[in-house]
């Protein structure tokens, strides 16, 4: 939870934000957060003009202005407020002159420090975010009262005096006077007075020598146990600019923070890996989802072979030849080709010929292959590139038919037409042609020495092969 502990003139307070308010508390625990607001008359701040310097020499010549304002004290800070690195501006620095009562409070505290701010320097941040005029501010507290006067938005004096109803408006009458003697403000220039308390006691006075009451803007408005501080806590918790604490005492901080940047760094290195790599994730998710639809088509399938088994033996059938009659059923029955892939065959054969007539088809399964065509062996085809593996069971058909040709074409475009339809059956895959009217007409027969026949029939036979599922390995029910 979010702590603050307030160390002013009351001594040391914790605050805790609850609801949108901060109350009074105990002390944090360990896994709480703690900022500190030091608001004692030992902060300190001075603003300077910065020489024309660079790099190393810039950061050292800040570091013997500090060293040189806050001697002996490792809680100090700068800021610049104007300017930049080729037109140098301003240069705040601010500081805890004696660290006695801080480091007696933050003595024996078991939780992890976000850091340290002083007051003045909070309201000097504060007034340049939301007032745009010269204005003096005063935030009192039980025992003292704190003043910060602005020029220009840059701070030109802070003063923590003691506080009561009777003493304020003379401290900001002298603030106002000595600002003036220094030739700080211009002398009789009105000059606002923001007063973060309760301004009835202040009376007409001070508007009367030149110091109006301003209306509080509505990001210093009070609220809850805290009071005017509530605006103070708020910006605290923001960790703005003129932090206080060295390193080391902010070190479970420090490594809290690079923890969470290590673990978004993870995150966002998973992420980025995951949007990479999408596809290789989601091909992995897809085929964990095909092993788990397998098992379960797997466990489905034995389930209903073991209930298949139960009522085969019910039913009192020898379960071996109900197995073999099953793989009969699959093997020669069901595999087997039917009368329309011998049509397309026969059909594919005659395409390139739009003339041609198919006759006189007959077709049947062999038993026995070397039988085909009435020849003592199948002579093999020219490859098609898709013939079944080695192991598979392979069957033969024949198929037998006559191809009729119109009566009026001459001998030479008969054999043109019979040359087109053996290439279209060659490129069948599979097919093996045994007998063609082509090779008929190289063995023709001399008719009384006159020459040959023109008389041709036009026989085909082809022999196809078509492959069986495997046999399903013979098991006891």
């Amino acid at each position: 939870m979010k702590t603050v502990l307030l160390i002013d003139s009351s001594g040391s307070r914790f605050f805790q934000r609850d609801k949108g308010q901060w109350k009074l508390s105990a002390a944090p625990t360990a896994k709480d957060e703690l900022w500190v607001l030091f608001d004692l008359p030992e902060e300190t701040l001075e603003v300077f003009d910065m020489p024309h310097l660079f790099g190393s020499d810039r950061s050292s010549y800040v570091e013997r202005k500090l060293l040189a304002a806050f001697q002996g004290s490792q809680y100090r800070t700068s800021l610049p407020l104007s300017g930049n690195l080729l037109k140098p501006g301003k240069m705040m620095l601010n500081g805890i002159v004696t660290t006695k009562d801080l480091e007696s409070a933050l003595e024996n505290l078991d939780t992890t420090l976000v850091g340290i701010w002083g007051s003045a320097a909070l309201l000097t941040l504060m007034s340049r975010k939301h007032v745009q005029t010269d204005v003096m501010l005063a935030l009192p507290s039980e025992y003292q009262l704190r003043i910060v006067v602005m020029k220009n938005r840059i701070p030109v004096l802070t003063r923590c005096v003691q506080h009561d109803a009777a003493s304020d408006t003379n401290e900001i009458l002298l603030t106002r006077q000595y600002l003036e003697n220094q030739r700080v403000l211009e002398r009789g220039r009105p000059l606002p007075l923001l007063y973060l308390g309760d301004s009835s006691a202040l009376g007409e006075r001070l508007t009367n020598a030149g110091i109006p009451l301003q209306s509080p803007p509505k990001a210093f408005a009070p609220k809850g146990e805290s009071g005017w501080r509530h605006a103070l806590f708020e910006f605290l918790i923001t960790s703005p600019p003129c932090q206080l604490a060295p390193l080391a005492s902010r070190a479970r901080h420090f490594a809290d923070n690079l923890r969470v940047l290590a673990y978004l760094g993870t995150v966002a290195s998973i992420a980025t890996a995951l949007l990479i790599n999408e596809g290789e994730i989601r091909g992995l998710y897809d085929l964990h989802e095909r092993d788990n639809t397998i098992a379960t088509d797997i466990q489905r399938v034995t389930a209903q072979r073991d209930h298949l088994a139960e009522l085969i033996k019910a039913s009192g059938a020898d379960p071996e030849l109900v197995r073999r009659a099953t793989q009969f059923e699959t093997t020669e029955i069901s595999s087997a080709p039917g009368a329309d892939d011998f049509l397309q065959v026969a059909a594919s054969a005659i395409a390139s010929s739009p003339t041609a007539r198919i006759s006189d088809l007959t077709f049947q399964l062999l038993q026995d292959p070397t039988g085909a065509c009435g020849n003592g062996t199948i002579t093999q085809g020219v490859p098609s590139g898709n013939e079944p593996a080695a192991d598979a069971a392979l069957r033969h058909a024949e198929i037998q038919f006559k191809i009729v040709l119109p009566a009026e074409l001459t001998s030479r475009e008969k054999t043109d037409a019979r040359k087109r339809i053996l290439a279209s059956l060659k490129s069948i895959k599979g097919v093996n042609v045994q007998q063609d009217p082509l090779s008929i007409s190289r063995n023709a027969v001399i008719k009384g020495g006159t020459g040959t026949t023109d008389e041709t029939p036009d026989q085909w036979c082809l022999s196809i092969p078509w492959k069986t599922p495997p046999s399903a390995p013979t098991e006891k029910p």
